[in-house]
């Protein structure tokens, strides 16, 4: 169906790409398969710069409707990543003319033919609700370790789409999601985050009191080529990324692994200053790499993983150096967040096993009873992620066990 023949518009599918000429190829092609009925819709790819031809393969395709284009300027913030990935989504939301917007990310695949139709039918009722629909990890061509550990996160992130319970804004992906157009441009869209952006809007709508709801029939294959060293990159500015989030939202904190600064001392402590500092960073994160190669040629997957685990937090931490600047903002920051967990509502009682989550725009943060008696703060980030209930009871019983 073509733009003009069914008006108004029912739902907009934005597309944000750089540099993927193949893969947005692919998922435009896979869209030809949605059934849809709800009304007319359109799909709208912007283009963070053309490194690749993208836009004459898009042009070249013969698909209906056919794509609208946004083209952001070639140059952008960063040689690498372009404008971004949020300010790419503004772009593509701006030009569309959906009462819904549906994200997809340029590499996934719908599965069945009713994505489209079931995102919609979230929508039908005009409640204020964005719909996060699950993102299904897929065997990646690269294969290695890394897509590996990737995948089995992303395992555990649908299992908990797929089951009951609220939703908070860690389990936002933009990769899979939808919302009404006008509440999308009421809370003013994504902010330009290194990483984060899907976080930080979930925080946002959840402050503006739109409900964060699942859709498990409306999920989507995504195949996570990635390597080491692109990895590594990612964690960079997912440190910066948790900086400027909870600079925006301090009460966000006891969700992030910032957090972490708030709860050891010592060597671990002295640790995390270093690498914030950025002091050998380089040579460490190549040492780090050279190491992981190893120990996957020797197929040594459990100290593979604890290996990843250290390497991560540093290079996390260096991000959020790159970001802060100096201890002092650091320690700021740290005064604030505390400020906030000292207010909040949510408490477990330890010995009762009753557990009172935070509500939507609450701090991050759970006060621990035992008896009645305030014995310390537990930050939800105990919980893992996604967040799980009874691992979160687990590690606070272990953490308070000394307190009688």
């Amino acid at each position: 169906m073509t733009r003009g023949a069914r008006e108004p518009l029912a739902l907009s599918v934005v597309i944000p790409t750089r540099g993927r000429r193949n893969t947005v190829c692919r998922l435009l092609e896979a869209l030809q398969e949605q059934r849809f009925e709800a009304g007319a819709f359109e799909i709208v790819v912007a283009l963070d710069g053309d490194e690749d031809g993208t836009e004459v393969a898009i042009r070249s395709l013969a698909t209906e409707p056919e794509p609208v284009i946004v083209r952001l300027p070639q140059t952008g913030c960063d040689p690498h990543q372009g404008h971004g990935a949020g300010p790419t989504r503004n772009a593509g939301a701006e030009r569309a003319s959906g009462a819904v917007l549906l994200f997809l990310d340029d590499d996934v695949i719908p599965h069945g033919t009713d994505l489209l139709a079931r995102h919609a039918d979230c929508h039908a009722d005009g409640v204020r609700r964005a719909i996060v629909g699950p993102v299904v990890s897929e065997p990646a061509r690269a294969g290695g370790y890394i897509g590996r550990a990737i995948s089995e996160w992303w395992g555990s992130q649908t299992a908990h789409l797929e089951a009951d319970g609220e939703l908070n804004f860690t389990d936002v992906a933009t990769a899979n999601l939808s919302l009404p157009a006008h509440v999308f441009r009421e809370i003013g869209g994504f902010r330009p985050l290194a990483r984060r952006e899907d976080w930080d809007l979930g925080l946002r709508l959840q402050r503006s009191g739109v409900l964060l709801g699942r859709c498990p029939g409306a999920s989507i294959g995504h195949s996570f080529d990635t390597d080491l060293r692109t990895y590594f990159a990612d964690m960079l500015r997912e440190g910066a990324g948790d900086a400027r989030l909870v600079e925006e939202h301090p009460g966000a904190c006891g969700a992030l692994p910032l957090d972490l600064y708030r709860h050891v001392g010592g060597w671990r402590r002295r640790l995390l200053d270093h690498a914030f500092a950025g002091r050998g960073a380089k040579s460490g994160l190549a040492v780090a790499m050279a190491g992981l190669r190893a120990l996957e040629m020797g197929r040594q997957y459990k100290l593979w993983m604890a290996v990843l685990q250290r390497a991560t937090l540093l290079q996390y931490w260096r991000g959020v150096g790159s970001h802060l600047r100096t201890p002092d903002r650091l320690r700021e920051l740290m005064e604030q967040v505390d400020q906030r967990g000292r207010a909040t509502q949510a408490y477990i009682d330890v010995d009762a096993g009753e557990l009172k989550m935070p509500a939507a725009g609450e701090p991050c943060d759970v006060r621990v009873l035992r008896s009645g008696r305030l014995v310390g703060i537990a930050p939800l980030r105990w919980g893992g992620l996604p967040f799980d209930p009874d691992r979160f009871a687990e590690r606070v019983r272990r953490s308070y066990s000394q307190h009688g």
